[in-house]
């Protein structure tokens, strides 16, 4: 957040560009990527659309729909969406909390729409890294969510395509 990043949130603002943030741990000072600071950004560039993948990981999954939810003021447009990339993938972790926790992903997906609304949620491929299995895996996931099937919907493509403005 420091002021090469302002000038570029700034910018894109006034562009009416849509950002995407990756999220989640990245291996450096986590100081430096605290997903609580998207909520800095949205407070001080209120007309910046932005997306946050992967809804912060699983290590940052709390303060994610904790931005998510502070900043629902329109669910028709929203700010700040919450991106649905690979978080339904079948990496060790979530074998794990499916195991542990049962339906814990799907709900986890049901409680992000709860907070950023059915208009504040993206469906994102996390291209190269996850292959066509983990791909279909994702939108079979969504698919299978106990959400409206317009819902579903705006997640799988509905949403973007309102944001970047095509029919």
């Amino acid at each position: 957040f420091g002021p090469e990043a302002r000038q570029v949130y700034a910018r894109a603002e006034e562009l009416g560009l849509f950002l995407s943030f990756h999220t989640g741990v990245h291996f450096d000072r986590i100081a430096h990527y605290d997903v609580l600071l998207f909520d800095e950004i949205a407070w001080h560039y209120r007309k910046l659309r932005f997306s946050m993948e992967h809804i912060g990981g699983y290590s940052f999954v709390r303060p994610a729909l904790a931005v998510l939810a502070n900043n629902d003021h329109d669910k028709e447009h929203p700010q700040v969406y919450g991106g649905f990339t690979s978080i339904f993938e079948t990496a060790a972790t979530a074998l794990i909390l499916m195991k542990v926790l049962g339906r814990a992903l799907e709900l986890l997906a049901r409680l992000a729409v709860r907070m950023a609304g059915e208009n504040g949620i993206l469906f994102g491929l996390d291209f190269p890294y996850n292959d066509v299995a983990k791909i279909r895996q994702g939108i079979e996931s969504v698919l299978a969510m106990d959400v409206s099937e317009t819902c579903k919907e705006k997640i799988l493509g509905g949403n973007l395509r309102g944001i970047l403005g095509i029919d």
